[in-house]
């Protein structure tokens, strides 16, 4: 299962919701915590009154964690130690984002526990709504799906479908202009046969040799992947090309740092064709972003009491015993421990060694090979509306940037695409949302967003730009009323060469003994939401064999 069969697929998998599991809870008594919430404190899209400017930034709280993590045995000397266990479930999933809350929906067990950090669910599939303008603060879209596949049917049990939009062309600003189809060559007639050539390998690819992320069970397509993952996107690119224009390359360079947060230098080629290859076909849009379906799952697990949802609720420690997993986790100034027949860690993997007792030194090792950036997203209202809307549109510039640097971070390009929030919703009424994306495409850029000017200074770069870019598209400079950032501390795993032809992410994906199982995009080093989907999935599966 990957981004693209996944789309397609319709495995045993998709109504695993339905499936029975034999596994009786422990003795005890399993205690709903989702009372303890409002539904509105912990919705993945909260509502957002006010102003709309931020003056800090939205997003991750480093403080709890850090607390924690650099000096675990000090924090659980001042809190007294781990309790003793005094609620027991048949699973435990641990991290609320998109992943853990498809593994908790669709668990076939009566008595299911997710634990999310965070004060909201949702992950990096979050968003906000302001005057009726909902709007993506993570994760935005997914590769277009088929009549029947697995995505297909649970968006159809979410009853979701009716809100999507499907986008099949790749927006450009450039010189001045917005383009509709970067690949039709209108920016440059004199490279159309560039632009023919390599837009035609990229759809043969889609059809017929689509480099499946995670590994597919054939071996021989396994091996392929393996190999393209030995070598860089760039080159690759490199041998299947050899010179094509420096537009096309820009592209390419752009679109990595947006996707990838790396740049074609760094990720692999297989990586690389899994995202590009994968979007031939199209992309879907919900107003939101995906945080439409963190939202719709939310709402259909805090109303079913087999499901027990605790927000604000850090994972301190993970003991896998013989027969269970032992689960602590902080909350309203206190340590709660619970035992759990089965447990998912859906959270970031570099806090396994901080968090799971005696984590096996091959999966530390592993884990240790995927690395992890800081990303931005900036929203802004406008007070006029865009007449020609669009999806996603990449600023270009007409030359390939150079990888950057914690000396060099090429502020030119403060964000490397636009997105139109309100786009899936069909852009109605008088103002306009839009969600640009800013990648920090370097290792080290995390500790420049904790800088006290880090929001200033990002705020008015993105406003230097967008000025220019909103009268390319025809609205008045002066139309800003609002920029609002999110920085995400730990945005996303860097795709990088080698992390599956090494084994590292198939050791990950195996788990920590049969109790204890990885699942999210980072057990790959895949940033798709398919591949949380797929985790997800196959993780859900292994507990009906069991």
């Amino acid at each position: 299962m990957n981004r693209r069969e996944l789309l397609k697929s319709t495995a045993a998998g998709i109504a695993l919701s339905q499936l029975p599991w034999s596994v009786k809870a422990f003795a005890g008594t399993s205690t709903s915590h989702f009372s303890e919430l409002t539904r509105s404190a912990a919705s993945p899209i909260s509502l957002h009154t006010g102003s709309f400017a931020s003056t800090v930034f939205n997003g991750d709280n480093e403080d709890l964690p850090h607390d924690v993590l650099w000096n675990k045995p000090g924090f659980l000397e001042r809190m007294g130690g781990l309790p003793k266990p005094t609620e027991s479930y048949d699973l435990v999933v641990i991290g609320g984002g998109i992943a853990g809350l498809l593994a908790a929906h669709w668990a076939p067990s009566k008595n299911v526990l997710l634990l999310e950090q965070a004060p909201r669910f949702g992950g990096l599939s979050v968003g906000e709504e302001y005057k009726g303008h909902r709007y993506s603060q993570g994760a935005a879209y997914f590769c277009a799906t088929d009549d029947g596949s697995a995505l297909d049917q649970l968006l159809k049990e979410l009853d979701l479908w009716k809100h999507t939009r499907t986008e099949e062309q790749a927006p450009v600003l450039f010189q001045g202009k917005l383009h509709e189809d970067f690949w039709n060559a209108e920016m440059r007639p004199s490279a159309r046969a560039d632009f023919d050539r390599v837009k035609a390998k990229f759809t043969e690819i889609y059809n017929e040799s689509y480099p499946e992320i995670p590994l597919s069970d054939d071996s021989e397509e396994a091996a392929r992947v393996r190999e393209l993952d030995k070598i860089t996107f760039k080159v690759w690119l490199e041998r299947e090309f050899g010179t094509i224009d420096p537009l096309i390359l820009e592209f390419i360079q752009i679109y990595c740092w947006s996707s990838f947060n790396a740049s074609i230098d760094e990720i692999s080629a297989a990586q690389g064709l899994n995202f590009v290859a994968g979007e031939m076909g199209g992309i879907v849009a919900f107003p939101g972003g995906n945080s439409a379906i963190s939202q719709a799952l939310f709402e259909k697990m805090s109303t079913d009491r087999s499901r027990n949802l605790v927000a604000h609720a850090f994972v301190v420690d993970i003991k896998v015993m013989s027969d269970r997993v032992r689960v602590s986790y902080f909350k309203d100034g206190k340590i709660t421990t619970i035992d759990a027949k089965k447990a998912l860690f859906a959270a970031p993997k570099f806090l396994a060694k901080k968090l799971i007792d005696d984590l096996p030194a091959a999966m530390d090792a592993a884990i240790k090979q995927i690395s992890y950036r800081a990303y931005v997203v900036a929203n802004v209202m406008l007070d006029s509306r865009i007449e020609n809307p669009f999806y996603d549109a990449f600023s270009l510039e007409g030359k390939v940037p150079e990888p950057p640097s914690p000396l060099s971070q090429d502020g030119r390009r403060p964000y490397t695409d636009i997105l139109m929030a309100d786009w899936a919703s069909g852009a109605q009424g008088d103002t306009n949302v839009l969600s640009l994306y800013r990648p920090l495409p370097f290792d080290g850029a995390r500790q420049f967003l904790f800088h006290p000017d880090a929001h200033t200074k990002a705020r008015n770069q993105v406003d230097e730009l967008l000025r220019k870019d909103l009268v390319t598209m025809g609205v008045p400079a002066e139309s800003i009323q609002g920029i609002r950032l999110t920085r995400w501390g730990h945005a996303l795993p860097v795709a990088g060469k080698g992390i599956i032809a090494s084994g590292a992410a198939e050791t990950i994906a195996k788990g920590f003994s049969d109790r204890l199982q990885f699942i999210g995009q980072d057990v790959w080093a895949n940033p798709a939401f398919e591949t949380a989907f797929a985790t997800a999935e196959r993780a859900v599966a292994k507990l009906k064999k069991a």
